[in-house]
């Protein structure tokens, strides 16, 4: 099969995931921006609220990973898990991502490029724009997943198994990066987070 089918099947699939209302972008700016909203009114100052947002993208970055690394399995060894085998995989990847060490070890690698700037308040615009990324890309990239896995679409997924699983990975990935970078620079008020 081409690399030009695997794109096909791929955006296919996209589409038709953000085609539930979730991912209008008015539901997702508003989404989003209530998330942000909640997240500052937690903390009593700035550099709490870069820390929540330096954290949070940690646990994205660390979960989108694990979700990955599951997807690259499956298609390596050519199976579809059951949804249910999923789920419960999700669950253990939130309890391994969650781990003091692995999300600090995460939060060291990602803090330069979560909070650039020169002010607080350039931070704080940088990091939001980080925390908004990373949290489309892990929802699109579950979403996918969850319509990958679910035993009634078997037969039009059955495409994906024949290219290597890194090929299959990367390019579900890049999909969800272009798709979340789409959103966010379509979204209104994005001119105020840059």
């Amino acid at each position: 099969m081409s690399m030009e089918l695997l794109t096909k099947q791929t955006a296919g699939v996209i589409n038709a995931v953000t085609k539930q209302p979730k991912w209008e972008k008015e539901a997702l700016l508003e989404g989003i921006q209530k998330i942000l909203v909640e997240k500052r009114g937690k903390v009593d100052s700035d550099e709490a609220y870069l820390d929540s947002l330096l954290q949070n993208v940690a646990f994205y970055v660390n979960h989108t990973n694990g979700m990955n690394n599951f997807f690259f399995q499956s298609i390596d060894k050519e199976t579809f898990y059951t949804p249910e085998s999923f789920k419960v995989y999700l669950s253990n990847l939130r309890t391994m991502v969650k781990d003091p060490e692995e999300l600090q070890k995460m939060m060291d690698k990602q803090r330069d490029f979560v909070l650039k700037g020169e002010t607080i308040e350039h931070q704080a615009r940088h990091a939001e724009l980080a925390y908004m990324t990373t949290k489309i890309v892990n929802d699109l990239l579950l979403d996918f997943l969850m319509t990958f896995y679910h035993p009634n679409n078997r037969e039009p997924m059955q495409p994906f198994m024949e290219y290597s699983a890194k090929v299959v990975v990367e390019t579900v990935f890049k999909f969800c990066n272009t798709y979340a970078s789409l959103q966010i620079n379509q979204l209104p008020g994005k001119e105020n987070l840059n």
